[in-house]
């Protein structure tokens, strides 16, 4: 996986957590489909991608609401249950024992399932992608956040421990949520564009459901946004 550019890097604090697990979510998406579907990794991302789907689509933008989440509960419960197919499912051979073993010429000489996968096939998949998000997060966190990940590794090491303390620190609360549209920035680019951002922010930070009573608020705020561009 190429290494994540400095500016896409997130601080905890430039963008808000939903806006960091979108760009996870979509970025692990886009190697998904590009990687080789006998590969080990392929099931191990698409765990990862399941994962942060059930985050995005949520809201889950804190560790309240992650605890909350039936989906996250489920998902992990089933993931703990998962282990990579076995040698003979693989080579969709049968042996007549346990100990027998299987004679061939060439890699050839026998056909390979579909989604094959080449690994430590004893290790359960929640394991596996434990792993894969520790390593994920210190390669594409940076600043404050970053040193908070590293701190808390040297006495956790799981990755799913580690995303659930980065939940804990930068995630929304109701009030930080309340304040989005004060905070909102409709300067540097287009009004189209700043509009879109601006419902795409709200819709992920679930303002209308924590907050039906401010929907006016966010309505006049938005007005006053298109009030700063010329075509407002």
């Amino acid at each position: 996986m190429e290494e994540f550019k400095e500016e896409q890097k997130w601080d905890g604090f430039s963008t808000p957590i939903s806006g960091y697990i979108l760009l996870f979510f979509e970025t692990l998406q886009y190697y998904k489909e590009i990687t080789d579907v006998r590969l080990e990794i392929h099931a191990t991302i698409g765990s990862t991608c399941d994962f942060l789907e059930i985050l995005f689509y949520e809201g889950i933008n804190s560790l309240p609401k992650y605890e909350r989440s039936e989906n996250v509960r489920s998902f992990l419960k089933l993931l703990r249950t998962r282990k990579c197919i076995s040698l003979e499912e693989m080579l969709d051979v049968k042996p007549k024992n346990q100990t027998a073993q299987i004679q061939v010429s060439c890699a050839h000489d026998f056909s390979v399932k579909e989604f094959v996968i080449y690994g430590p096939n004893d290790i359960e998949m929640i394991y596996q992608m434990s792993f894969f998000l520790r390593n994920l997060l210190k390669l594409t966190l940076k600043g404050n956040a970053l040193l908070m990940i590293n701190q808390f590794e040297m006495g956790n090491k799981n990755g799913i421990d580690m995303f659930k303390r980065l939940l804990e620190v930068y995630g929304r609360t109701p009030e930080h949520t309340a304040k989005i549209p004060w905070l909102f920035d409709w300067s540097n680019s287009c009004i189209e564009q700043k509009w879109i951002e601006y419902k795409k922010c709200i819709a992920a930070e679930s303002f209308v459901e924590e907050h039906p009573s401010l929907v006016s608020t966010a309505i006049a705020y938005a007005k006053l946004g298109f009030q700063q561009k010329d075509t407002g």
